[in-house]
């Protein structure tokens, strides 16, 4: 029996629900209650933006990687003893890293292209669908449920005391802080804070100074307005053209609460690898032991035949972008066990002597390829780049973005 195109419709039926594939991902669009939106919304009318300009941005940003957010499910990390609820609640924050909220990729970009400069009152203006939205710190700490106090400038500590506030007064202050010398409990932290708090792409082994001193009013439980640090957080990735926007559950909430219609728009809920939760745990290469009530580092067999504790942090790697786990890391060099120690030695040191040839070689080539004069840097006035009192009061103007 062959069913007509007009058959398989009739006993397909009407559907509260439709669905959308694109990249290998589902995107949803809620028709029982939907408008006119889903059928004549194109995202780049000229209607959906303020000016020329903002268009001319649309078309610029939609090549850009979107993180939309990160969700935490307290109910699996929390096991074997884990206190990083208790030091969430602490900052104010525990609400804000749980909920569970829709969102819109269409429009996220939209809300960045019509995205006005900081006015001197901290206030961000833009329009989605023909609707105004102003919103402030104080309209970020509302909608997330967040203290709206704490610092706005984090200059309690230095680089150096910030890493004695993390590890103890006995870390040597020049000494690398990496996500490797950490307790279980703040590298979880230190993932909440590289993928909610101020998301972005790249590797997460090593602090950063402002990381340090970041992690180190975490640590030591000081109030931070993270609005206010949201804010700026906000507009210098919109500004720099190659870095990813960011925070799109927030601009979901921030439509939200200006009353923007988005009925029929198409949303997707969050994938698994956007949430931290048991499995995340198992790919840092850690396993629940019932036995002791923990989380166990896994135990990883070498050549030798014995078993050998697994090394470090590693960090689960985004399918779609490097924003979590970043390049790999290279293979370390073994040294065959059927070799005497000063064989392998000789072996080691030859292989350093190889790395520095080419090294050097590399680096000569570099000379060779360079200009006689380096290109002057944006607000360094050592290159005769210009000062940022020199550069535009408006952080991303719409004709350069």
């Amino acid at each position: 029996m062959v069913r007509t195109k007009s058959a398989a419709k009739k006993q397909k039926g009407p559907a509260a629900t439709t669905s959308r594939r694109r990249r290998g991902q589902e995107t949803h669009v809620d028709s029982s209650d939907s408008t006119d939106n889903e059928q004549v919304f194109q995202p780049d009318n000229p209607r959906n933006f303020v000016s020329r300009n903002a268009r001319e941005a649309y078309h610029k940003l939609a090549t850009r990687h979107v993180i939309y957010g990160f969700r935490v499910v307290l109910e699996d990390i929390c096991r074997g003893g884990l206190h990083v609820k208790e030091m969430l609640d602490a900052m104010g924050w525990t609400e804000f890293v749980t909920r569970k909220v829709k969102v819109y990729p269409q429009l996220i970009k939209i809300f960045y292209a019509n995205l006005s400069a900081m006015d001197e009152d901290g206030v961000l203006r833009t329009t989605v669908l023909k609707k105004n939205i102003e919103f402030d710190a104080e309209t970020i700490n509302h909608v997330l449920h967040l203290p709206n106090s704490g610092a706005e400038e984090l200059n309690a500590f230095t680089e150096g005391s910030a890493k004695k506030a993390i590890m103890g007064d006995d870390w040597d202050e020049a000494r690398t802080l990496t996500s490797h010398n950490l307790s279980l409990e703040y590298r979880l932290m230190f993932w909440i804070y590289n993928h909610i708090i101020l998301p972005r792409q790249g590797s997460f082994g090593k602090f950063s100074a402002p990381d340090c001193v970041w992690f180190a009013y975490i640590v030591g439980q000081r109030p931070i307005n993270l609005g206010h640090h949201m804010m700026r957080h906000m507009v210098y990735f919109r500004r720099r053209m190659t870095l990813a926007l960011v925070y799109g559950m927030l601009i979901t909430l921030l439509m939200e609460n200006a009353g923007v219609d988005l009925r029929g728009m198409e949303s997707r809920d969050l994938y698994g690898h956007e949430l931290l939760n048991d499995s995340s745990l198992k790919k840092m290469g850690y396993v629940y032991s019932g036995r002791t009530n923990s989380w166990e580092m896994k135990q990883k067999r070498t050549r030798g035949g014995q078993d050998k504790e697994g090394e470090g942090f590693e960090e689960e790697e985004n399918p779609d972008d490097i924003e979590e786990g970043g390049p790999s890391q290279p293979a370390s060099y073994e040294v065959p066990q059927n070799i005497t120690t000063k064989r392998g030695i000789q072996l080691i040191l030859e292989k350093l002597a190889n790395m520095e040839r080419k090294l050097d070689e590399h680096i000569q080539e570099c000379r060779m390829a360079a200009p006689s004069r380096p290109q002057a840097r944006m607000g360094d006035p050592s290159t005769g780049g210009p000062s940022s009192s020199q550069q535009p009061t408006d952080p991303f103007s719409h004709p350069e973005a």
